[in-house]
């Protein structure tokens, strides 16, 4: 890139070099507050913001791997690692030269199209890809639409500067065309789905973040298979989200705000299906009978990049005025595992990269700057995801004189998108969930400078009925690090049945919008020392150097005393923890696993998964259960015969405590110094126990291994 702008000028994320977490000697954490009731006293702590300070949503544990914690309705912060080229786990490729071209006077439409086409038809590699056409330095001439209609073409100049000599410039003379650069083979709707292939999902409720959920009837699908899960907009829906919030326009109307996920099929277990990406808002059965379909992918291209091109679009008058010019530089149409990257976008009217039907894609290093419209409704959005747009990944990318400048028009279609380190210069607007309930946005570092607007940078927001019933505009998404001056609002609100987040973030952050609502989850404001300094980098450096292991629970059962403290409880669909200080009311869980084959000397880290659930009553004044969980020696125990009278002891100091709080989701401990020590003496069967701390009123709701809708204990073992 040009050197106009040095994207790398802000305060907390420095270069934004990838987090490392080896070895991270991890600060006190404070746990208490709203979410939680303090394990030991029930009074409320505060996180400790010395030289660093960690979040309760989100934080390392002693080990340096990523906790989350749910709130009382069980939201939570999803995991945003996926997004980008391949769910990010592939770097961007460098793809071999097959044509060269140069500059012809005149319209370079044909020259260019030409050369893209011929590249089109050659035959793909063992990668798919066909081949890259170079772009020459100097300036393109062109009138028409350049299309990128095949998988595995690249479109590469040589600098995206303005210096004709030594960088490759397309300048689109032709008036009123709708895209400089369009790659798309055709506009076929992710709806178009393979005949008799629709599934009913049947798990009660598949909270935002998780990936596994069981079907009616699996054996039809298969790993690898593409699919589309549909949340439909019915109208138990809209009843729990208020209509849509749209205050005085009309609301949403019946199946008009469909939620739909674009998933690969990882794993099946027997009718459980584990997708490749989490899904980012709850599919809660009460609400929406939510179904799956197999979707073959007809229209869709794939492994296509635009790279070290200069976009500049010409027009005549004034920048603020002149609209009879291209609309937007690149658009992306039914696209997936593609890239864009160090491209400057000029003087365009609407985008500099909007994208359709777009999923894990890449725009790395680029600029949309200096638009050229009258600056009001339905212009000026620099970086553009639109309808069916998901796990799309911005980085190091630069907006100026945007309206909106890093922005989902996408409504319900839209998830999963991250804006890492972007920066918006000389903005009007905010950056935004625009309209209809964009879910899992993460702004990771995003900076807001010399702004031209009225004060609002950054918002998850109730939208009313600005642009005909916007209403809720993003839901269970992220403003983390993000930097904006101190006169600028950053407004975080809460939509009903989910959540939104601003996390250590810089500036006037704030629940207040344009329409009365309650206030997301706003914590440390303006307090420097943020771990991790990116949410983004410290998931994907986890997810990459993580490979666990799971190893499902052999025994499992709870035991409770009193007058029950002979009777077994093995068998059951459920294991109940509770607290109490009369044995009549004390619920123990115990698990049992085999690790048979596991080296110790690879031993990296070990953690107990449970999936559980804890709801206070009303007015009880405990927000919350802490569960404990201690190693047990005496592993001679089995599930048909464990009681009360007959349980092993506990070992005297338990491994991990972890507060448990909300609907049914998935809680993790850290069980990895027990484990090893056992590896180590030569014993591979594990056994723990788990007690209750703090809950007086009701008791915590584990799945068993037994129960058929849902995933048993299980140990992960990162041993590789």
């Amino acid at each position: 890139m040009s050197n106009d702008f040095d994207l790398r000028r802000r305060r907390l994320l420095g270069a934004g070099v990838g987090l490392t977490t080896t070895g991270l000697v991890v600060p006190h954490l404070g746990l208490g507050g709203r979410a939680f009731a303090a394990e030991t006293t029930g009074s409320a702590l505060t996180p400790e913001v010395l030289a660093s300070w960690q979040s309760i949503p989100v934080s390392f544990d002693q080990s340096g791997k990523l906790v989350y914690r749910s709130d009382q309705e069980g939201n939570r912060i999803p995991d945003f690692s996926y997004a980008g080229y391949h769910n990010g786990e592939r770097p961007l490729p460098n793809v071999p030269v097959k044509r060269n071209i140069r500059p012809v006077p005149g319209d370079n439409t044909q020259n260019i199209q030409s050369a893209i086409n011929d590249v089109g038809g050659l035959p793909k590699d063992a990668n798919g890809f066909r081949g890259t056409v170079l772009m020459e330095a100097g300036e393109y001439e062109v009138t028409g639409t350049i299309h990128i209609r095949n998988s595995g073409v690249v479109l590469r100049g040589v600098g995206d500067g303005a210096n004709q000599a030594d960088n490759t410039v397309i300048r689109s003379v032709r008036n009123s065309i709708d895209s400089v650069v369009r790659v798309s083979k055709t506009d076929t709707d992710w709806l178009d789905h393979i005949p008799d292939t629709r599934i009913n999902i049947i798990t009660d409720l598949v909270p935002v973040g998780a990936r596994t959920f069981r079907v009616e009837d699996a054996a039809s699908l298969a790993v690898g298979d593409n699919i589309m899960i549909v949340h439909p907009c019915t109208q138990e829906w809209l009843e729990a989200v208020d209509g849509g919030g749209t205050a005085y326009d009309p609301p949403w109307g019946l199946y008009t705000v469909p939620i739909v996920y674009n998933r690969f099929i990882a794993a099946i277990s027997g009718n459980h299906i584990t997708i490749d990406a989490p899904v980012f808002n709850h599919l809660n059965r009460n609400l929406s009978q939510c179904y799956l379909y197999r979707w073959d992918g007809d229209g869709l291209i794939t492994e296509v990049g635009v790279e070290n091109l200069r976009i500049d679009i010409a027009y005549t008058g004034s920048p603020d005025e002149d609209e009879d010019h291209a609309w937007n530089a690149i658009k992306l149409l039914n696209v997936q595992d593609s890239w864009i990257k160090n491209c400057t976008m000029l003087h365009f009217g609407l985008s500099g990269v909007i994208t359709y039907r777009a999923t894990r894609v890449t725009v790395a290093n680029c600029k949309a700057i200096d638009p050229v419209s009258i600056i009001n409704g339905s212009k000026r959005y620099n970086f553009n995801v639109q309808g069916s747009s998901q796990q799309i990944l911005f980085v190091d990318c630069l907006a100026t004189k945007a309206r909106h400048a890093f922005v989902s028009n996408g409504n319900a279609t839209a998830s999963g998108i991250v804006f890492l380190r972007c920066t918006s210069q000389y903005g009007y607007l905010m950056s935004e969930g625009h309209k209809k309930w964009t879910q899992g946005m993460l702004y990771d570092g995003f900076t807001e400078i010399d702004p031209n607007n009225n004060g609002n940078a950054l918002g998850f927001y109730n939208r009313g009925s600005f642009g005909g019933g916007h209403g809720w505009a993003a839901a269970h998404s992220v403003a983390w690090n993000a930097v904006v001056p101190s006169d600028q609002n950053i407004i975080i609100q809460k939509p009903p049945t989910a959540q939104n987040y601003a996390i250590g973030c810089f500036g006037h952050v704030t629940g207040t919008g344009f329409f009365e609502h309650p206030a997301g989850y706003i914590k440390g404001t303006d307090e420097d020392g943020l771990k991790p300094e990116s949410l983004y980098l410290a998931q994907i450096d986890e997810r990459r150097s993580t490979s666990y292991t799971h190893f499902p629970v052999i025994h499992d059962a709870y035991v409770q005393g009193g007058s029950y403290s002979n009777i077994n409880f093995g068998g059951r669909n459920v294991l109940m923890i509770k607290h109490s200080e009369y044995d009549e009311f004390k619920r123990w869980a115990y698990l049992k696993f085999n690790l048979v084959g596991v080296n110790a000397g690879r031993l990296k880290n070990v953690r107990l998964r449970l999936s559980a659930r804890h709801i206070s009553p009303e007015n009880s004044g405990f927000q919350g259960a802490w569960v404990r969980v201690y190693a047990v020696a005496d592993t001679s125990w089995a599930e048909d015969t464990i009681t009360w009278s007959n349980r092993p002891a506990l070992q005297s100091d338990a491994l991990d405590s972890r507060p448990v709080a909300g609907p049914m989701a998935e809680f993790e401990w850290d069980v990895t110094d027990w484990v090893r020590s056992e590896l180590e003496a030569g014993r591979t069967l594990i056994s723990l126990a788990l007690t209750c701390a703090g809950s007086r009123s009701s008791p915590v709701y584990a799945h068993s291994k037994n129960q058929s809708d849902g995933v048993g204990p299980q140990l992960l073992v990162d041993a590789g």
